[in-house]
């Protein structure tokens, strides 16, 4: 028999509780516990409280620029667990897989191939676009979130510099960036992500 999609027990918080009747071959049948957890809006909410706060533009502008790609990332995993595979856990792997290659696939490669293979299921109405400018914007911020993580940003800057050896990202584009543009590229991202699928986005979501 096969294993049925699991019945979702919230526990409080952004922790449930799932419970699946799994592959019953005996009158008394086998039951498999399931523990999950959302941080996308924890994410989210931590990126919104930088580019509204007050303080150290460029800190404030360096930590919304973590916490957008971080709240993007657990926002497609844990809309695809959750959303399109209704908490069928044990189907997860054949979209996320967990071998040591694919896991070490960036954020944007992830949602390229993500998308797609739903879309190609018939889960999903369509993929995004990855042509647009939503996108382009959104490759220019996991470029940032990078070079700030593996110390890009750190480089020493002169004139002259071949690009691969400059900083990313440089002081010019601290001093150009507002605060909330971190935000306001992953709303736009998740919102495109939901026109395209033909879902509704959660009710934690905002403009901005």
């Amino acid at each position: 028999m096969a294993e049925e999609p699991p019945s979702n027990v919230t526990s409080g918080g952004d922790v449930s509780v799932s419970v699946a009747a799994a592959g019953v071959t005996t009158m008394t049948g086998a039951v498999k516990v399931w523990l999950s957890t959302n941080f996308a809006s924890s994410w989210y909410q931590d990126a919104k409280a930088e580019a509204t706060g007050s303080g150290d533009v460029r800190g404030r502008c360096r930590r919304e620029i973590l916490f957008s790609v971080a709240a993007a990332e657990s926002y497609l995993f844990e809309w695809v667990r959750d959303e399109v595979l209704n908490r069928d856990f044990a189907r997860l792997n054949e979209y996320f897989p967990p071998d040591k290659r694919t896991r070490k696939r960036g954020v944007l490669e992830k949602w390229q191939y993500t998308t797609e293979k739903l879309a190609r299921k018939g889960l999903i109405s369509s993929k995004p676009s990855f042509a647009g400018e939503t996108w382009q914007e959104f490759d220019c911020l996991v470029g940032f979130r990078n070079g700030l993580l593996h110390a890009r940003a750190s480089r020493p800057q002169s004139a002259g510099l071949p690009d691969e050896e400059m900083p990313v990202p440089s002081m010019e584009d601290f001093q150009k960036m507002e605060p909330g543009w971190a935000v306001g590229v992953i709303t736009a991202v998740i919102r495109d992500l939901h026109a395209a699928a033909g879902t509704k986005p959660p009710d934690w979501f905002g403009s901005k």
